[in-house]
C-alpha cells in the first residue's frame, strides 16, 4: 500500500487518542475525525490498510483500546517509529495548548478589569473608547483574547426570546406579550409601559402581588 494513505490513516486514529475533544475554533464542539474517500479506497485496496481502517471505525473501542491496536499494527507493520513520532508531536501540541489556555484563565480577571476601565471612562469619545478597546484586546494573547470577547459578550434582554417573563402590575389591568421585536398582544389600558421587543409579558394576574417571573 502507498505509504501516504497510510499516514493519513495513522494520523486520524492518533488523532482520536490524543488531540483533546475542544478545539480552538470551536471552544465546546468535538473534533470530528473521518478518512478520506481516498484513503479509504487505498486502504481497502491492501490488507494492513484495511486493517488499519478498521481499527478506528469501531465504535465500541475505548481511545486506550484504539491506542493499543495502533501500537500492535505500527509494530507489524514497520511503522513504530514513525508513529511513536507523530503520537508524542500530536501529544505535545495538545499539552501546550492546555497550558496557554491555563495562562489565559489566570489573567482573565485583570484583563476584564482593564476593558472595564476604558468603557467606564466617560471622558473618551465613542470611537476612542473602541480604538482602546481593540488595542488593548489585540495585545492579548489569542486564547486570552478569545475568553474576554465571550465573557464580555452582552446578552441583552430583548434578545432572549427562550425564558419569556411575566411582569404582573394588578393596578393597570393591562397585558402585553412580546416576541422578538414584535408586540403579539395587547390589551386593556393603564399607565405602565414595556418595550418592544423586550420578550416581557405584562400581566394582571390575580394574587400575584406585582412580582416579576422568569428570566431575561
Amino acid at each position: 500500500m502507498p505509504v501516504l494513505p497510510l499516514l493519513l490513516l495513522v494520523s486520524l486514529a492518533i488523532s482520536t487518542i490524543d488531540a483533546g475533544l475542544i478545539t480552538d475554533s470551536t471552544r465546546v464542539a468535538r473534533q470530528a475525525i473521518s478518512p478520506t474517500a481516498a484513503a479509504i479506497e487505498a486502504a481497502n485496496s491492501d490488507d494492513e490498510g484495511l486493517s488499519l481502517l478498521q481499527i478506528f471505525q469501531d465504535p465500541s473501542l475505548s481511545r486506550a483500546g484504539i491506542k493499543q491496536r495502533v501500537s500492535s499494527w505500527a509494530s507489524d507493520n514497520q511503522f513504530a517509529d514513525l508513529v511513536s513520532a507523530f503520537e508524542s508531536s500530536i501529544r505535545q501540541r495538545t499539552l501546550t495548548r492546555r497550558e496557554q489556555a491555563r495562562d489565559a484563565a489566570v489573567q482573565l480577571p485583570a484583563a476584564l478589569d482593564t476593558i472595564a476601565g476604558i468603557e467606564d471612562d466617560l471622558l473618551l469619545t465613542p470611537s476612542e473608547t473602541q480604538e482602546k478597546v481593540d488595542r488593548t484586546l489585540n495585545g492579548y494573547s489569542s486564547k486570552l483574547r478569545s475568553l474576554l470577547l465571550t465573557a464580555m459578550e452582552p446578552t441583552p434582554l430583548a434578545n432572549s426570546t427562550d425564558s419569556p417573563v411575566t411582569v404582573t402590575n394588578p393596578d393597570d389591568d393591562v397585558i402585553i406579550e412580546a416576541s422578538g421585536d414584535e408586540i403579539i398582544d395587547a390589551e386593556g389600558s393603564g399607565t405602565s409601559t414595556i418595550s418592544e421587543g423586550s420578550g416581557l409579558r405584562l400581566s394582571d394576574e390575580e394574587g400575584s402581588g406585582g412580582i416579576v417571573e422568569g428570566s431575561g
